[in-house]
């Protein structure tokens, strides 16, 4: 209300808003819609139009403002004064003002490289007005066992994949007279002529599928706006080209498109053409005549196919992202100049690519063309790929022409020896360096001022950077200044450069560190890191470093740490130091080929002492540790908060406390158990020579999974290990040839809610009439039995997999009376059971209802649509 008040300051106006009957029933129920009504009833018409359409799309899913710009204008909702020229603005205007006044909420934007979008959404209220409002007009269907008679009234109709719906054809069918079309269909369905014959007839303004497109979508002429995104074709049919209203071509993440049809240049309204993540060859010839292009995301130069860089020249109304690839195939400095990108004021994000692995336009041609390729001094991303020029342009080094820069790539500029003066961007908020094997000094000899002094060097507005691959980078400035600050900066990621010998030191705010085969790099320093949370260190088979000494940053919530193997704790440089330090915040710790931080490592004592700082550590995974035989007792007796504990790929580890108690299990499962009450998760996954677990006293366990780790017990597993089962929710035990018996501790899982049992595992070690009353999800796989166990009892059940159980030919009468009910069911290679799931066999009936079927190689699948819809995406 105060949206339509502040709408018009006529005193008038109000006294006729203030008069309305609506007041009058102020105290009623229906109070909030007749306000909203009101609302909505002094909205210009056009208005009124755009918001009633948006009825179309499910309660609380993001709409993406562009996106229904472009269908708004599809239809014909936006007047026009006889121009197209402005309809886009006017279209964005629309969506602010509905905003402004309520009708969309929820505004969220979102700026990368390659796309800026802005999405909202409509409160419940206000989308219940919209489809009071609309009727029948507006039909969303979100079942997938939708059945209904025809309806000649809709006209904008979004359907969720997996529905009863195969093919356009059939949606014609149901809907004859719909305008708009949405439907979001997983299935990549090869269609035939007969697929398309309603099309001749028909009244589509805008399509969204994934069906393969043939020769009959020709007829749809009034099409403006298509969206084709993810099919996996190599190339469209050219009778495309004869849509000449289409205003919209959307074929994002095609990426088996390798060319567009050869006549688009007929395609004289196309405004919008979206190619990102395909893999086009070449363009078309003739794309610069399209006068009304606005986007246009890739354009790949390839003169043998045609398509000359010299198209772009006229096409001043691009705005967005573009990337042009194929660089190294521009002969001179006149047809680079010809792109005329710094008169393309509307683009926001740019992408330079030459070919690194082709013989044309080497390092002495490649600096004149990229200075011809000067874009307009208000561009925000630039990212330059494969560029061979002996140094940067000019354009580059001035601060006047890239100031306006959010983001920078530099990949591959493999002779450049120096990086621009990218400190004094003031709004550089994410900078990307990678493959420059000549760059020595981050921050080069032209930081020096005329004197000679020393100064600080300072990146303002930095929040991510990220360094690969720069083999000989050694320092991040030269002599001549102080040292280099990022007052800004919250993430760094530093791989491959394993000369570098430290990471910045003034870097208050760093809270995620990534350091990946950087040798030189001393753990010292990463120690006084104040507001680190998140560290990656990685060594990946890389020669043994000297000694060091670390201990993790007072603020640290994640570590990972792979591949050392000589650091030991740091010690700190006085008692009151120690005393000021705050209690351990480390929550999450992965330890991967580390052996320092095990007392199976170089120095138990050592290893020892670093578990002091883990504490307050709730998940740990131990993985690839090669030399741990035993349990490391001693390490989890430490951990008094653990939740998860996972150990993976410790071939050599057999799970005994010391030689002597390997004899006998017996004696190890009454050996004192490990005092880890707050566990829930135990997991155990590729360690081929375990033979045992431990005993662990908790009670809060929920889940325990084994997987791939043959020579385990596993009934005597769950026999001696578990204190209380009956709280396990889910269960996972694949592959073990150990296992003859369902342990009689294990026959009562009141709580269990998934399990999966698999390779080699008789199904007939389930007992007889084992009630499982919460199990929802069961998973069953390589299972040499030939039925289910008599009596089983799943009455929750609603997700239910087979696969490669060959001996299985039918289901219990229990599961087979829950088979209506479930949401998914997976039977893969399984003959004689997918027979009887199939049309015409005696299950058919039971599962052809199941939202989400997977029989053998025929899927139908469906499920929640709020998420998943590439219509409202921007795909």
């Amino acid at each position: 209300m105060g949206g339509l008040m502040g709408s018009n300051q006529d005193l008038c106006y109000w006294r006729e808003i203030l008069e309305n009957k609506v007041w009058d029933s102020l105290h009623s129920t229906e109070k909030i819609s007749s306000i909203l009504k009101l609302s909505y009833d002094h909205l210009p018409s056009h208005m009124k139009q755009c918001f009633a359409f948006c009825a179309v799309f499910p309660q609380d899913c993001d709409i993406e403002r562009e996106t229904l710009v472009q269908l708004w204008i599809a239809n014909d909702f936006i007047p026009t004064d006889g121009s197209m020229k402005n309809i886009e603005n006017k279209g964005r205007s629309i969506f602010n003002e509905l905003h402004r006044r309520s009708f969309f909420q929820n505004i969220k934007e979102e700026e990368t490289y390659e796309f800026s979008k802005i999405t909202c959404q409509m409160h419940d209220l206000m989308h219940d007005l919209a489809t009071e409002i609309v009727g029948k007009k507006c039909f969303t269907i979100l079942e997938s066992n939708y059945f209904g008679s025809p309806q000649k009234e809709v006209r904008h109709l979004l359907v969720g994949y997996g529905t009863i719906f195969r093919g356009i054809n059939n949606i014609l069918k149901q809907f004859p007279n719909i305008h708009t079309c949405l439907v979001d269909d997983v299935e990549n369905k090869k269609s035939n002529k007969n697929d398309f014959y309603l099309l001749k007839s028909c009244s589509l303004r805008a399509l969204n599928m994934r069906e393969y497109p043939t020769k009959e979508i020709g007829y749809m002429k009034h099409i403006r706006y298509l969206n084709f995104s993810r099919l996996s074709v190599k190339a469209l049919p050219e009778i495309i080209s004869t849509l000449y209203n289409l205003q919209t071509l959307k074929l994002n993440y095609c990426e088996f498109l390798e060319e567009l049809p050869s006549e688009m240049r007929y395609l004289i309204n196309l405004r919008h053409l979206f190619l990102n993540g395909t893999s086009l060859k070449h363009m078309p010839i003739g794309l610069g005549q399209l006068n009304y292009l606005q986007t246009l995301t890739k354009y790949v130069l390839n003169p043998s196919k045609g398509g000359s860089i010299r198209e772009l020249n006229q096409l001043n109304l691009l705005s967005g992202y573009i990337s042009l690839s194929g660089l190294e195939s521009i002969r001179n400095r006149d047809d680079a100049q010809s792109v005329n990108l710094a008169k393309k004021t509307n683009l926001c994000s740019l992408k330079l690519k030459w070919d690194e692995t082709s013989n044309e336009g080497g390092p002495g041609n490649s600096k004149p063309i990229l200075e011809a390729l000067m874009p307009h001094d208000k561009l925000k991303y630039l990212h330059i790929d494969g560029y061979r020029g002996f140094g940067f342009p000019k354009w580059i080094m001035e601060v006047q022409i890239i100031g306006n820069l959010k983001g920078l790539k530099l990949d591959g500029c493999i002779n450049c020896v120096e990086l621009p003066p990218l400190w004094l961007l003031p709004l550089l908020e994410d900078l990307h360096i990678e493959k420059m094997g000549n760059l020595i000094s981050f921050v080069g000899s032209m930081c020096k001022n005329v004197e000679g002094k020393k100064y600080l060097i300072i990146f303002p507005a930095l929040k991510n950077l990220t360094i690969r691959i720069l083999p000989n980078l050694e320092r991040w400035h030269e002599e001549g200044s102080e040292s280099v600050a990022f007052p800004e900066l919250k993430t760094l990621a530093i791989d491959d450069c394993p000369k570098l010998k430290s990471i910045p030191t003034q870097v208050p705010l760093l809270t995620s560190l990534e350091l990946n085969n950087c040798t030189e790099i001393k753990l010292r320093q990463i120690s006084y890191l104040p507001m680190l949370s998140k560290l990656s260190i990685v060594l990946n088979d890389m020669p043994l470093r000297k000694p060091d000494a670390f201990r993790p940053p007072k603020n640290l919530e994640d570590l990972e740490i792979k591949g050392y193997e000589n650091v030991y704790p740091l010690e700190e440089e006085s008692e009151q130091l120690i005393s000021c330090q705050p209690k351990s915040v480390l929550r999450k710790l992965f330890i991967i080929k580390s052996y320092c931080f095990l007392s199976c490592g170089p120095s138990k004592v050592v290893a020892l002492e670093f578990w002091k700082y883990f504490a307050a550590v709730e998940y740990l995974e131990i993985d690839q540790c090669d030399n741990l035989v035993f349990w490391p007792e001693e390490e989890l007796r430490s951990l008094k908060c653990l939740k998860t504990l996972f150990i993976c790929n410790c071939r050599n580890l057999t799970g005994a406390l010391t030689e002597q108690q390997q004899a006998s299990s017996l004696e190890y499962y009454l050996t004192p158990p490990l005092p880890l009450p707050h566990l829930e998760q135990f997991l155990f996954h590729g360690c081929l020579e375990l033979v045992q677990v431990p005993f662990v006293c908790s009670k809060s366990l929920k889940g325990l999974s084994v997987n791939n780790c043959p020579k385990l017990n596993i009934g005597e597993m769950l026999t001696h290990a578990i204190t209380d089962p009956t709280e396990l929710k889910h269960l996972i035990i694949t592959p073990s040839t150990h296992w003859s018996v369902w342990p009689n501790n294990m026959k009562h899982l009141p709580s269990l809610d998934s399990l999966e049992i698999g390779w080699y595992l008789g199904i007939e070690l389930v007992p007889p009439g084992l009630h499982l009353p919460s199990l929802t999800e069961l998973n069953i796989s390589r299972c040499p039995g030939e039925s289910f166990p008599p009596g089983l009892h799943l009455p929750s059940l609603v997700d239910l997999s087979i696969y490669e159980c060959s001996g299985i030919k039918s289901f219990p009468p229990g599961l087979r009376n829950r088979l209506p009910s479930l949401q998914r069911l997976y039977i893969k290679k399984c003959p004689a059971l997918e027979r009887r799931c199939r049309s015409g066999g005696d299950y058919y009936d039971l599962v052809s209802s199941i939202p989400d079927l997977e029989i053998g190689n025929y899927r139908h699948k469906g499920k929640s649509l709020l998420k998943n819809l590439p219509c409202i995406r921007a795909s």
